[in-house]
C-alpha cells in the first residue's frame, strides 16, 4: 500500500509528511519507520518492518484479529466512523 501511494503521489509535501508505524511490533515503541527507495526492488520499502509468515488462512486471520485490538487501530476506525 505504501508503495502504491508513493509511486502514484505527485505531491512532494504529502510524501514528506507520510509516516509509517509498525503496528505488529510493540518493540518499536510506535516510532515512525524509514521509507527508502531500493534500486534492486525498483520501488520503495519500509526499513525494519515486522512481518508475519502465514502458512494457512487461520494464521492470517489470527494476525488480523490481534491487530484489530490495538489502540491505534481502534482510534483510527473510530475516527473514520465519526
Amino acid at each position: 500500500m505504501v508503495r502504491d501511494i508513493l509511486n502514484k503521489q505527485n505531491d512532494g509535501e504529502a510524501i514528506k509528511n507520510l509516516q509509517v508505524i509498525d503496528l505488529l511490533n510493540p518493540g518499536t515503541a510506535r516510532k515512525p519507520l524509514a521509507v527508502r527507495w531500493s534500486k534492486k526492488l525498483r520501488g520503495f520499502f519500509v526499513e525494519n518492518l515486522f512481518t508475519v509468515d502465514c502458512e494457512e488462512l487461520d494464521d492470517l486471520l489470527a494476525v488480523l484479529e490481534e491487530g484489530e485490538l490495538l489502540p491505534e487501530v481502534l482510534s483510527y476506525c473510530n475516527a473514520l466512523l465519526s
